[in-house]
């Protein structure tokens, strides 16, 4: 599934040990369910609670927590929602520098059902991000000349 592979990614990222070490992260999925509309299209969408078991870390759980919710951000806005629960968490401290993390969040994947050529395909259907589209439908997509950093412009380099 993306949205797996996409978080997994993103907390290899974020957490050291997982990306020098595949087996510092385990991932798995319990209290799946399938959403189906009786339409045409077929389309349907998996709804699910993935967790992911980071061992033996030493990266801070509020890095962790922020490499989550910049995920979320775009691939399941509607959990940064105010009052709702992003993502809950287990943490078991082994000793004043590592934990094992928990991470468990309630994430839907939505696939779209095509025929090309007499076969069916399921594809997943990306997220984008809420704020672009929006501002995009909007037509109010940023026309960014430079980007500047401490005073100094970064893009477009000066000649």
């Amino acid at each position: 599934m993306r949205k797996i592979d996409s978080l997994c990614d993103t907390l290899r990222a974020a957490i050291p040990e997982a990306a020098s070490d595949p087996t510092a992260l385990r991932v798995w999925i319990d209290r799946g369910q399938a959403q189906a509309r009786q339409t045409g299209s077929h389309a349907f969408s998996l709804v699910f609670r993935l967790n992911v078991l980071a061992i033996g870390v030493s990266t801070d759980l509020s890095l962790i927590s922020l490499a989550v919710i910049r995920w979320l951000r775009t691939n399941q806005p509607e959990l940064l929602q105010p009052g709702a629960d992003s993502f809950t968490f287990d943490a078991d401290i082994l000793d004043n520098g590592t934990a094992d993390v928990l991470i468990q969040i309630d994430l839907t994947q939505n696939y779209a059902v095509t025929i090309v050529d007499g076969e069916e395909l399921v594809e997943a259907v990306e997220q984008t991000d809420p704020v672009v589209a929006e501002a995009q439908a909007a037509g109010m997509s940023p026309d960014i000349a430079a980007i500047l950093l401490g005073g100094e412009q970064l893009v477009p380099p000066l000649d």
